[in-house]
């Protein structure tokens, strides 16, 4: 068994090599290297891209609308983010030097927290209270969409 250290802001796919940790030299040579490959596990709520992070944020209709400021948890504890009012889903807010340190110590990448509209349970008071919304669009929101 071997206690290994691995370092922040290593990438998936990365060797650690541990020197004279390997099987046996030939003909009582010393030791070769072990060579770990690294593999990051996913994380049920986080995507990697290079060193940046993206977490979906749920947001509620009303503060999409208004504006509202927001807990999200980050690694490094909760911080508060302001989602500007007028926030529609997909909308991406940045950390900046939020996200994965760099190996060989250049800037932190970035948390990107993607705005998510998040609706109340389905119901026929939900249905009413959307009715007036019908009027407040102008055309079709996926005329710009062809294939």
């Amino acid at each position: 068994t071997l206690r290994v250290k691995i370092p922040a802001g290593v990438s998936d796919g990365s060797q650690i090599r541990l020197a004279g940790q390997g099987g046996p030299g030939a003909q009582g040579g010393p030791a070769g290297d072990l060579f770990l490959e690294v593999k990051i596990k996913e994380h049920p709520h986080v995507r990697l891209a290079g060193r940046d992070l993206h977490v979906d944020l749920p947001v509620t209709v009303p503060e999409a609308v208004n504006g509202a400021e927001v807990r999200l948890p980050t690694f490094e504890g909760p911080v508060s983010l302001r989602v500007p009012a007028g926030a529609q889903s997909g909308m991406q807010l940045r950390l900046r030097g939020k996200g994965l340190p760099d190996l060989k110590g250049g800037p932190r990448g970035d948390l990107y927290a993607v705005v998510q509209l998040v609706l109340p349970s389905e119901s026929e008071a939900l249905r009413k209270a959307v009715r007036p919304l019908e009027e407040l669009y102008e055309g079709d929101p996926r005329a710009g969409i062809s294939l």
